[in-house]
């Protein structure tokens, strides 16, 4: 097995993808992708909605497409690649150890290391879901993994509490499948998501929007019967507006944080604002040879801002090598 790599690139999203071919397409050979799921995409496998690749490749594409346009490209340049593999450290002189069930653990060294682990879920509500031990609670993502990957839905009457994009598309694609969709709640006094996504996937389903509400408590022991939501007054509850709302189903549309956690152990600084390690103009962190780029960076409005800052990284990763 080759343990020594130019170019070590961690994560197969919209942004490891193109790091990886723009840096291919400026003659560097020596690259290969490393990534923990079944295969390369990332979050785009499970987008089936359009939107996607119009800066990359001026077609209006689902994240699918958009997934299999950049394989088929990642193919054809002959960049090597590992999916199902998880990476469990980096350290400062770029050592990445992972493994995976052929090859066990193994140890990969490169001359540079472009980080492109995408974002992750968390809270976005100071609610009382924590406290509550019911089935039937989950974030926006997962719930899109479960519809457009799985081929399951999570209840039969939903409530979705936020109202970002994700939560958004969510909300809709719960409708196509079947569900019934109760309302969206959204404790800010607007939607927080694009104004055409309100019309595709909430108004042209005549789902029920509910401002300025928050959830006071979740109904149900094993599972969630329902919750009861109020008005809020500068975010605190109005006492005497509670109403009771049966569903099976909690999605909570998550913010997303940069993920981090390997890299963050490294000698780098980190940026409070955007939660992501500080980088140059050229995407390179306070190490020499490891650049960041995508939503581990900061979140990205879209997949094409994300592929565009890794097209970008990918030069600047091929120019560091060169210069070495």
């Amino acid at each position: 097995m080759k343990t020594y790599y130019d170019i070590v690139v961690i994560g197969a999203g919209p942004a490891g993808l193109l790091s990886a071919i723009s840096a291919k397409k400026q003659g560097i050979d020596d690259i290969i992708i490393i990534d923990r799921d079944d295969n390369l995409g990332g979050i785009l496998n499970q987008c089936i909605h359009d939107g996607f690749g119009i800066e990359i490749f001026n077609e209006n594409l689902t994240g699918t497409e958009y997934a299999e346009r950049l394989n088929e490209e990642v193919k054809k340049l002959n960049i090597q690649y590992k999916c199902n593999t998880v990476v469990l450290n980096i350290d400062d002189n770029k050592v990445v150890t992972a493994v995976n069930k052929n090859q066990g653990i193994f140890q990969i060294k490169a001359k540079a290391l472009i980080y492109a682990t995408g974002a992750r879920e968390t809270a976005n509500f100071k609610i009382n879901i924590d406290k509550s031990r019911s089935a039937g609670v989950y974030t926006a993502g997962t719930v899109q993994r479960f519809v457009n990957i799985e081929g399951y839905v999570p209840g039969k009457n939903a409530l979705i509490l936020g109202s970002d994009n994700i939560a958004l598309i969510t909300a809709g694609r719960l409708a196509i499948e079947g569900t019934n969709v109760k309302a969206l709640i959204e404790p800010q006094q607007h939607i927080l998501g694009d104004k055409e996504k309100l019309e595709l996937w909430i108004h042209s389903f005549n789902i029920p929007i509910k401002l300025g509400y928050d959830i006071v408590e979740i109904k149900g022991r094993k599972r969630i019967t329902g919750v009861t939501i109020a008005k809020l007054d500068n975010n605190k509850i109005i006492e005497g507006t509670e109403e009771h709302i049966e569903c099976d189903a909690l999605i909570v549309g998550a913010k997303l944080t940069p993920e981090i956690e390997l890299i963050k152990k490294l000698t780098i600084t980190m940026c409070k604002e955007t939660m992501g390690p500080k980088v140059d103009k050229n995407f390179q962190t306070d190490i020499s040879g490891i650049f960041v780029c995508g939503n581990a960076l900061h979140i990205n409005r879209s997949a094409d801002g994300a592929a565009i800052e890794g097209k970008k990284t990918g030069i600047y990763a091929a120019n560091y090598i060169r210069k070495l």
